[in-house]
């Protein structure tokens, strides 16, 4: 899990994390970069993650992550987009929220410690059709077909790019609002 953080929090900064290995045995090197600003004035130019539009603007989102680290990552990279985030670290937490608060949109991840992410949108869908995102480090065509036949919506494999994450909720958040006129 460290990567993916270290990839998510660069990528927060406008920096990138690149690793690289001359071959098995020889080992690896990893490298962050960051933009420099010289300046005051380039310090507050900088622009941090905004929505693209105002269907994505403050969208109400549930975050199930149990693990502590990616949560904060995540729902960090969630607000500085616009969004309002609840994050939830057990499945049964994730569910009592559903049950009593409203969400635009649910993202989970699957392999969880106390469930599965694919139990747990089988139950949400008995009282929501939210849009819901596995966020999940598995991907085989078997693990999206998984994933899209418990209820997700869509299924991104950690580390999330952030850029096809926005594209994501933006795309959620047009489809709900269309199923909403």
């Amino acid at each position: 899990m460290g990567l993916p953080i270290a990839k998510a929090l660069a990528e927060a900064h406008g920096g990138a994390l690149v690793a690289a290995s001359k071959g098995p045995g020889l080992g690896s090197s990893f490298t962050v970069t960051f933009p420099v600003l010289n300046t005051p004035a380039a310090v507050a130019e900088r622009k941090l993650p905004q929505p693209r539009d105002k269907a994505q603007v403050q969208l109400r989102l549930l975050l199930l992550e149990d693990h502590e680290d990616t949560a904060q990552v995540m729902g960090n990279l969630l607000r500085l987009m616009g969004h309002q985030v609840e994050i939830c670290s057990t499945v049964a937490a994730a569910l009592e929220n559903v049950r009593t608060e409203q969400y635009d949109l649910i993202l989970s991840d699957i392999g969880l410690r106390d469930g599965s992410g694919l139990d747990f949108i089988r139950k949400v869908r008995e009282t929501t059709q939210a849009p819901a995102v596995a966020l999940t480090g598995y991907g085989t065509t078997e693990d999206v077909r998984e994933c899209l036949q418990a209820g997700f919506d869509e299924h991104l494999i950690k580390p999330v790019d952030i850029e096809r994450l926005r594209q994501t909720l933006e795309k959620l958040s047009r489809k709900r609002a269309g199923a909403s006129i």
